[in-house]
């Protein structure tokens, strides 16, 4: 689970994960990203909460990586694919189903920069901050604990294709 800092580089870092990641896609892709979580703490997920969005980032035109979300943009809900219930047609035209501790992200550049301020263009992507989390379904007694664990974060590179 990542923790270290975005948009600094860090003397020490105390997380032991491989820190944020960066999604990079063309203006016009569709992704769809799976996620198999550790089976011994996520055995079955299809009683939790997935949530993935992505939020404009403050980008200058240039395409640098913005240090921080755009003022005022409203962050886009990814949709997620998960058990049961998941069949995916997947390459080749194989079906495969999830697993209960597994999901699905369903990336849409168009639909994700329709409502972004900065295009990309030849040679200057455009980035936006990407967060997934997961939640445990609280139960309607006062003393249950719901956990949340952010499971991803990180930046999504948008770049102009030139096809």
């Amino acid at each position: 689970m990542a923790r270290s800092r975005l948009t600094a580089t860090p003397n020490h870092d105390v997380s032991t994960d491989s820190g944020p990641v960066l999604l990079s896609l063309t203006e016009a892709e569709k992704y769809m990203l799976q996620i198999d979580l550790n089976a011994s703490q996520f055995a079955d997920i299809t009683n939790m909460s997935v949530c993935a969005a992505v939020v404009e980032g403050d980008n200058d035109g240039e395409g640098t990586k913005p240090a921080s979300v755009l003022s005022g943009a409203t962050s886009v809900e990814c949709p997620i694919i998960m058990p049961p219930n998941s069949f995916w047609l997947g390459k080749g035209g194989t079906a495969s189903n999830l697993e209960t501790n597994q999901f699905r992200v369903y990336f849409d550049a168009e639909e994700i920069l329709s409502t972004w301020s900065t295009q990309p263009t030849v040679g200057k992507p455009v980035y936006g901050f990407l967060s997934v989390v997961i939640d445990e379904l609280a139960d309607d007694s006062e003393t249950s604990f719901q956990q949340h664990f952010e499971l991803l974060r990180g930046q999504v590179e948008f770049v102009k294709s030139i096809c």
